[in-house]
């Protein structure tokens, strides 16, 4: 009996054969177990996948916060057959994300953090993309970007594309931030310092209020 990750391997060439399409290759090509749901919309204030690796045959259409990462496992992979729509979202670190459809965010896309990966075949739409610090956006099309506000770069056909820089601190709350560095210079030390040298995106906090159903950006 075949498996879901066989099963859709067979119909990846329907799929295309952009950078998405190899990442889910890749990722389907590791032995682990591979669960398969359909397409869903969800309420919630947050959703997670209900598997460490996981198909989604469809789009998933979420009011709430995603949080790619179950909190239980150290790490795993979310392959999304269609777009994904939500409030936020975030790639855990040491997990994965394909997404063959569009990626539509109503605040803030958080694929930065360590080990992670996050490949998108359609669009990226959102107020605020996070990428390029200890992990990165990638996109099959450099007109797939439609982001108002980004921290550093994406990546396309393998070469980063720079974009016009924010600071962390502009774009997100201080609540999700490790600002010990930072905080702890005096006026002089701090003088013609880069404030992003020393802050950086505190990960468990970011996952603490995201899956409490809130926002990271700043008010």
């Amino acid at each position: 009996m075949s498996s879901p990750a066989d099963e859709l391997i067979e119909r990846l060439p329907l799929i295309g054969d952009g950078a998405a399409a190899t990442q889910a290759r890749e990722l389907l090509a590791m032995d682990v177990g591979w669960a398969s749901i359909r397409g869903q919309a969800s309420s919630a204030a947050a959703w997670r996948p209900s598997q460490a690796f996981l198909i989604v045959e469809g789009s998933l259409d979420l009011a709430g916060n995603a949080i790619i990462g179950t909190g239980e496992h150290d790490q795993g992979a979310l392959i999304v057959l269609g777009d994904l729509r939500c409030r936020n979202l975030v790639v855990a670190q040491d997990f994965h994300l394909v997404v063959t459809g569009d990626l539509i965010a109503s605040e803030a896309v958080v694929a930065d953090l360590g080990d992670s990966t996050a490949h998108v075949a359609g669009r990226v739409q959102a107020p605020v993309l996070l990428s390029g610090d200890a992990g990165w956006l990638t996109l099959d099309r450099a007109d797939g970007l439609r982001v108002a506000r980004t921290s550093a770069y994406v990546i396309v056909d393998e070469q980063p594309l720079p974009l016009p820089p924010h600071s962390l601190s502009e774009l997100v709350d201080d609540g999700v931030l490790d600002r010990e560095e930072w905080d702890g210079l005096d006026a002089d030390e701090r003088e013609g310092q880069d404030i992003d040298e020393f802050v950086v995106l505190d990960e468990s906090r970011v996952l603490r209020r995201l899956a409490a159903g809130d926002s990271i950006l700043r008010g």
